[in-house]
């Protein structure tokens, strides 16, 4: 069913004016177009989140969060808030984001 078991997300920090990073499900592929954060469409759910001073997550052998395939959480959508406090002119990212670690099979506990 193709459906992937989410063991570590890790943050990637392209910029150190990056605030926090959340990871929401949704259940239709929204592209890779950015829009408003307060017009999230088709959010269905909460997976992950991480702010300043956070570490990545990583889950034990018994546990994982399903995503993709038949899962809840057919597709992934990222948001990333940033905090230029000293108002830093022509300030861009190169590649913040997530780095996702995971198992094509399902742990033993089922959860």
């Amino acid at each position: 069913d193709c459906t992937m078991y989410v063991h570590r997300i890790e943050p990637i920090l392209g910029i150190n004016e990056v605030h926090h990073i959340v990871a929401f499900k949704a259940v239709n592929n929204l592209g890779a177009c950015p829009f408003s954060c307060y017009d999230m469409p088709q959010v269905t759910g909460f997976i992950w989140a991480w702010a300043v001073g956070g570490d990545p997550l990583s889950l034990s052998s018994e546990m994982a969060i399903p995503l993709g395939g038949i899962s809840d959480a057919p597709h992934l959508l990222l948001q990333i808030h940033y905090d230029n406090y000293f108002l830093k002119p022509g300030l861009t990212d190169p590649g913040s984001g997530i780095r996702i670690h995971y198992r094509p099979e399902r742990p033993s506990s089922g959860v």
